[in-house]
């Protein structure tokens, strides 16, 4: 499945724009007239990439444009975050087995004669009645889903479901806090989110390691020396069973 083209009326700092997604495809929507136009690139960049690699996007703009809102916009829409922010005007575009998917929003929906096509592929409409754009969308079915960013700062984004897999730092450092119970003591202890955080990857790492099928040009070690900490020593031992 790919992602061409989306539509976002109203999320955040961004306010009736259309992204094209796509390096096969030009795709631009008139709003005024509510027309969207569909064309082939007639050079594709795609042709360089290995066999296994649909496309690949870079996503370039000035602070507060509107870059990570996107992306936020894209995990909860296509992962089936119940997400009240998502408006029921926006739409998007995918494509798969070489036919093209288009969500038609149900306040303002796309009718064949609004849809200018310029491709020699098939154009399926899909009515969405409601915000969550995913469960009607053929594409999405059986294609996974995740959402990777090493920045640490305030924003937040939806937890991992059936759908989606969020492994950003924001939402790992979150999902490791956890209380830990001193022995003797009556009372609780809260150990920082950085300390849990640090904690649980260790424990992700050995797992990778000892579950991963995948085959590493390099030896990888036979023994791993692990030195913890007394405050972190009881709640390290009852995570790792």
């Amino acid at each position: 499945m790919e992602l061409l083209f989306v539509y976002i009326e109203n999320y955040n700092n961004i306010k009736k724009k259309g992204y094209c997604l796509s390096s096969k495809h030009e795709i631009t929507y008139d709003i005024e007239e509510h027309k969207l136009t569909i064309t082939d690139y007639s050079f594709n960049l795609t042709k360089y990439f290995q066999s296994n690699i649909s496309d690949i996007k870079a996503i370039i703009g000035a602070n507060g444009a509107g870059k990570t809102s996107l992306l936020h916009f894209l995990f909860h829409e296509s992962s089936g975050e119940d997400f009240s922010k998502v408006n029921k005007q926006d739409f998007m575009v995918c494509l798969k087995n070489d036919v093209i998917y288009i969500s038609s929003p149900k306040s303002k929906p796309l009718k064949k004669e609004d849809i200018i096509n310029k491709t020699q592929k098939k154009i399926v409409l899909i009515p969405t009645e409601d915000k969550l754009i995913y469960k009607k969308l053929e594409p999405f079915k059986g294609s996974g889903l995740i959402y990777f960013s090493s920045i640490f700062d305030n924003n937040y984004i939806g937890s991992t479901n059936t759908y989606a897999q969020n492994i950003s730092t924001n939402y790992l450092i979150r999902a490791d806090k956890r209380f830990v119970f001193f022995e003797g003591e009556g009372y609780p202890q809260v150990i920082e989110q950085t300390e849990c955080h640090r904690t649980q990857e260790l424990i992700r790492q050995i797992e990778f390691l000892e579950e991963s099928t995948v085959k590493f040009d390099f030896k990888l070690p036979q023994q791993i020396r692990i030195n913890i900490k007394s405050i972190d020593e009881k709640n390290f031992f009852k995570s790792i069973g």
